[in-house]
């Protein structure tokens, strides 16, 4: 049975981490921020933390989709 969180998204939201059980089995939420937030691409961002939770002895498959909020927020939604 999947994890499922609905969240409304925020104006100073910069971005979206979706993983699977084995990145948070091995890597708190704030961990994980911090590697994103540090990379401003998307999939260096998604890479490195791929990375980082295999090397932290993740034994689950990893799957990490990150998506950027905050390279939209000059673009106005009207």
């Amino acid at each position: 049975e999947p994890g499922v969180h609905e969240i409304t998204v925020q104006a100073d939201d910069d971005f979206i981490i979706l993983g699977c059980d084995g990145v948070w089995d091995v890597c708190s939420n704030q961990k994980a921020c911090d590697i994103v937030r540090k990379e401003k691409h998307a999939i260096l961002a998604a890479t490195k933390l791929r990375d980082h939770c295999f090397l932290s002895g993740s034994s689950d498959n990893i799957s990490v989709v990150v998506v950027r909020l905050d390279a939209y927020k000059s673009v106005p939604l009207s």
